[in-house]
């Protein structure tokens, strides 16, 4: 079983061999939906997008439902096989962010996810590995139209990061999913939700 790991506790080699394992799958894989249109990375996007409702919609949808937890679960482990699969490297995983800021616990850093977007370009990340100026990372795939080919980050903007008094008492809900007050219906709505508005850019628009 692979093993998932904080961020923090990532070795300088390992956010390495992530990072270029992203970028290895955006700029040197052709994708299996849009053969020679976009990339084996661009087509999760395109999925997940279709996922929200957007561009191709899928059926049932997987959000607001029972299904989306198990699909975002199967969905993450065929991207982290992806990686994988690409750099012929297994112990590529998917690290987890805790929702703290300070110190190692912040991703928003130079030498990993990049910083806050420039509020002169649109919210567009302007430095770190996954900038148009530091690497080949261009953003193809929009909810409609063309939109901005680098990608947009606007932290605290909006949304909020949950508490811990939120998540524990999210957390503590039963039954697993009811039409209003189950636990998926508030832990996707109270902890996922506010998390991608907060990031702002990209991941709230979802595209």
């Amino acid at each position: 079983m692979d093993l998932r790991i904080n961020h923090r506790d990532m070795t300088p080699q390992q956010k390495t061999l992530f990072i270029d394992a992203i970028l290895l799958l955006k700029n040197n894989v052709d994708s299996v939906l849009r053969p020679g249109l976009q990339s084996r990375y661009d087509d999760f996007v395109q999925i997940h997008k279709n996922s929200m409702g957007l561009g191709n919609p899928l059926a049932p949808n997987p959000h607001r439902s029972p299904l989306f937890y198990p699909w975002h679960r199967a969905f993450l482990r065929q991207f982290e096989v992806a990686l994988q699969t690409a750099t012929s490297n297994p112990a590529i995983t998917l690290p987890y962010w805790n929702w703290q800021l300070t110190g190692a616990d912040n991703p928003f850093t130079m030498n990993f996810m990049g910083a806050n977007g420039d509020n002169t370009q649109e919210q567009r990340v302007t430095g770190g590995p996954f900038s148009r100026e530091h690497s080949q990372f261009t953003v193809v795939v929009w909810d409609e139209g063309i939109g901005n080919t680098g990608i947009r980050r606007n932290l605290g903007a909006a949304g909020y990061l949950p508490s811990q008094e939120q998540i524990i008492a999210t957390l503590n809900r039963t039954p697993y999913w009811s039409p209003e007050s189950g636990w998926e219906n508030f832990s996707e709505t109270d902890l996922h939700n506010p998390v991608h508005a907060w990031i702002g850019g990209d991941m709230l628009s979802s595209s």
